[in-house]
């Protein structure tokens, strides 16, 4: 289904939660680090019973798309190119 009101859609950045991310609790990032040309962000992810989730938030959309985090992954990075010391595009996101 196509939104004619809203401009085509593009990833913004990847968030992480403590649970799937229609109930909230959107996890708070333990360090971000800035570099010349990207951000670094890092979620660490103590054992919990019930999973972890990120999800994929887009721009002019009121899509995210979420999966649970592996329930091994004790950390998870978020890589992002800067413009003007601004976000401006996921590098890259993993989860160990």
């Amino acid at each position: 289904m196509v939104d004619s009101e809203l401009p085509p859609a593009s990833l913004a950045t990847i968030a992480v939660y403590t649970q799937h991310p229609s109930d909230g609790g959107n996890l708070v990032a333990d360090h971000i680090e800035k570099f010349d040309q990207s951000q670094v962000t890092t979620w660490r992810l103590p054992p919990d019973s019930a999973p972890y989730w990120m999800a994929c938030v887009y721009t002019q959309s009121r899509i995210l798309l979420a999966k649970p985090i592996p329930a091994d992954a004790t950390q998870c990075r978020l890589t992002e190119s800067l413009r003007t010391q601004q976000p401006s595009g996921v590098i890259a996101f993993l989860c160990e």
